[in-house]
């Protein structure tokens, strides 16, 4: 859970372990710096005791062998008596006494040891308590000093960049150079605080600057070129996947994530790009669940999730949110579904079908979005309310789910994953720390790909966390019941 990135000398290998460790942010859990404070104070205490037993046993053990001298024919005796039996006697006593004072020995050597490294944990939870409110604003500031010396042709250059880097989605399955790959890792940090500063020099002054709003300007003119490009039509057709495609129920994150990366795999699933799947699950009472999978951007030039869809999508415009193309596709899907006012929905989307998702729960649809779940989607700025449960996966080096140039929001209905890669030499059989990512041939792969941010939730289910659980447990309770069906509705635009 140390390494952060893929060292050169692992991505140099041609086979490479690689996995996903996860953090967890927000939930039920919160970060209390008095706690830490009194952790911090409790070890110290203990370090001082520890400190203190060991310096007068070996005191104690010293005077027991100064007191053992004039025993005799113990080892360090100086005279030896006439009596043989008693002789005997003494030399086991004082052997033992002996023995007995080398355990104490390796005991208190020990008990030092313990108390150092208690001393230690005092001191890094010390450090922690200020590291934790001043780290993250630390890059913030430095980033902002450098980039507000940047014209406002770059601010909209770049902000212009975040729906192009957002479609990036389709780069999930490509091999990374070993320097490619180390690049998106570092340059991780970067993107958050430069996006946000890149937002602020577009928007007017005294108007909310942010990347959503800065998007709502843009919305306009992405939209007109996008018409230009692809047409407004669209065309929203009923399919049935291929023999030995499709998929099956979820019962929980884990496996809907797993039903979403073989949805938007068309040579698995065996539908058509750009297909979202509605399915319907009934309790034994009648009550009926919804759940929509919407799969990440596509680059053919008729799709409706294509990168200029991205714009709108992260627009602060609700109209303009719910006019973009991949929203009206799932809007239109859960309407020939026959999902009914009052029934519950739950949305799970990869990249770009995470910002649909958030894009419906925070618009007024008509629909009851229960609980979504995103995968390396930029949502922060998207007004969620707190009654939908939102679960965000989101990998350092993927950049994407950075676009949105903040922090998603903490408290107790959404909770926030946050995936860090590792990777070992798969030939000296060292496995990577973090749990596993699958697909990956052996080689470095953009981390944008689900199957990192699958790898990045199953890290964190083995956390142990009361957020994670919650949420997971949440979830459950939405696509609870027996599947009755599973309907496909591809989109297509046109003139």
């Amino acid at each position: 859970m140390t390494d952060n990135n893929l060292s050169q000398a692992h991505l140099g290998q041609t086979h490479l372990s690689q996995g996903q460790t996860a953090f967890v942010h927000g939930g039920a859990l919160q970060v209390d710096t008095d706690a830490l404070t009194r952790a911090r104070a409790m070890l110290t205490t203990i370090a001082g005791l520890l400190h203190r037993s060991c310096a007068a046993g070996e005191r104690k053990t010293a005077q027991a062998r100064t007191d053992l001298l004039p025993v005799p024919l113990c080892p360090a005796a100086g005279s030896i008596t006439n009596d043989a039996a008693m002789h005997r006697r003494r030399q086991q006593q004082a052997s033992l006494i002996l023995a007995c004072a080398g355990e104490a020995d390796i005991l208190f050597d020990r008990l030092g040891v313990l108390a150092r490294r208690c001393r230690e944990l005092a001191d890094l939870l010390a450090r922690v308590v200020g590291v934790y409110t001043e780290s993250e604003s630390l890059v913030g500031r430095l980033m902002g000093g450098l980039l507000g010396l940047l014209p406002a042709g770059a601010a909209v250059s770049g902000v212009l960049l975040a729906p192009t880097l957002a479609g990036a989605a389709g780069l999930g399955s490509a091999r990374l150079g070993p320097a490619a790959s180390r690049l998106m890792q570092q340059a991780d940090p970067l993107v958050q605080p430069g996006m946000d500063t890149l937002a602020r020099a577009l928007c007017p002054p005294g108007s909310p600057a942010s990347v959503n709003e800065a998007a709502r300007l843009l919305s306009p003119l992405s939209a007109g070129v996008q018409d230009v490009v692809q047409g407004d039509r669209l065309t929203v057709s009923r399919v049935r996947p291929g023999k030995g495609g499709g998929i099956g129920a979820s019962r929980d994150i884990g496996s809907a994530l797993a039903s979403l990366d073989r949805l938007g795999d068309i040579g698995t699933s065996k539908v058509p790009y750009s297909t979202v799947a509605v399915q319907k699950y009934v309790e034994d009472d009648g009550t009926t669940h919804w759940l929509l999978l919407v799969p990440g951007t596509r680059g053919e030039r008729d799709t409706p999730i294509g990168w200029a869809q991205n714009v709108e999508l992260m627009s602060s415009d609700n109209s303009q949110r719910l006019h973009a193309d991949s929203a009206r596709l799932a809007l239109e899907a859960l309407r020939r579904s026959g999902v009914g006012k009052g029934e519950s929905v739950a949305v799970v989307g990869h990249s770009q079908g995470g910002i649909v998702a958030a894009s419906l729960a925070a618009g007024n649809t008509g629909y009851s979005f229960t609980h979504i779940v995103t995968a390396g989607s930029p949502i922060a700025g998207h007004p969620i309310p707190s009654s939908t449960w939102v679960t965000a996966v989101e990998d350092r080096g993927e950049l994407v789910s950075r676009l949105d140039g903040a922090d998603n929001p903490a408290r107790r209905t959404w909770v926030s994953v946050d995936g860090r890669l590792s990777g070992a030499d798969a030939s000296t059989g060292h496995q990577a720390q973090g749990t596993h990512v699958s697909s990956t041939g052996g080689r470095a792969h953009l981390t944008h790909g689900l199957n990192y941010q699958r790898a990045t939730w199953q890290d964190a289910k083995s956390l142990g966390s009361t957020a994670v659980e919650d949420s997971d447990e949440h979830f459950s309770r939405q696509v609870r019941g027996r599947l009755v069906s599973t309907q496909y509705f591809t989109g297509r635009m046109s003139y």
